[in-house]
């Protein structure tokens, strides 16, 4: 995802929204001009402006995400209806009608419960194998238990990270992630790379009292501040909610497809 500050502005979308159809008589026959597309990284601005999926985007858009990634990827080119679907929906967001999940930043309640410890691997050995940390009891608050100690189990390491020492992986139990993250997902986890805006993240929190086992949960980073960190989560309702850094002993950063192929 592309930072903030590139100066690209949702007002003046009219650049794009106007289909330009010139019919021109050229040897006899009709030829047409070609429509102004959304360029890849104008799409991942606006994605990163507005925080938003591209689960969400395609879906608004009437697309397969693969379609979508494929053209952020500059692999695919937008058709005519996706590219005027996908700016209609940054219109709706720009005017107000599509970031329902701002509001509600209240730290009145934890989020429910989306971890789950995994099943074993296939093979005894533990060479070229990735640590799991986590544990199939959940707390009534809705985190779950990291344990620091000796893995749990060990599952097959991803060749793009060999070599790398600070990896562990996690299983998703529950829904509170979806679309970005399913009910048994296999997460990647490096606690040797911090996590920034618009990327999720394991949340640690500082146990209770002397002694008591780590809590834990995956959320998506919105905010980091030197007072708190803000945090998306997509169910049971869309929202983003503030944790004080006071609670977080660490943030660690789950990897995409993209850091370990």
């Amino acid at each position: 995802m592309l930072g903030h500050g590139h100066g690209f502005a949702f007002s003046d979308y009219r650049i794009y929204s106007q289909a330009i159809f010139a019919t021109i008589a050229l040897d006899g026959g009709l030829r047409k001009s070609q429509t102004e597309h959304m360029t890849p990284d104008q799409i991942k601005e606006a994605l990163e402006r507005h925080r938003v999926t591209q689960t969400r985007l395609a879906q608004a858009a009437g697309m397969d995400v693969d379609k979508l990634n494929k053209v952020l990827a500059g692999r695919r080119r937008l058709q005519l209806e996706e590219n005027s679907a996908i700016e209609e929906f940054f219109r709706e967001i720009e005017g107000g009608g599509g970031a329902s999940y701002r509001t509600g930043l209240a730290e009145e309640r934890l989020p429910a419960t989306n971890l789950r410890v995994a099943a074993l691997p296939p093979r005894p050995d533990r060479q070229n194998k990735i640590p799991l940390l986590g544990s199939g009891q959940a707390g009534a608050d809705g985190t779950f238990e990291l344990n620091n100690g000796e893995p749990i189990d060990y599952v097959d390491r991803p060749p793009g990270l060999a070599g790398k020492a600070r990896i562990y992986c996690i299983y998703v139990d529950g829904d509170s992630m979806e679309p970005a993250h399913m009910h048994g997902d296999l997460l990647f986890v490096d606690a040797a790379r911090k996590p920034f805006p618009g990327r999720d993240a394991v949340v640690e929190l500082n146990p209770e009292s002397d002694g008591a086992p780590a809590r834990a949960f995956i959320k998506r980073i919105v905010k980091l501040t030197p007072d708190y960190v803000e945090l998306f989560e997509f169910r049971p309702k869309e929202r983003t909610f503030r944790l004080a850094r006071s609670k977080i002993r660490n943030l660690h950063l789950v990897l995409k497809n993209t850091d370990m192929y």
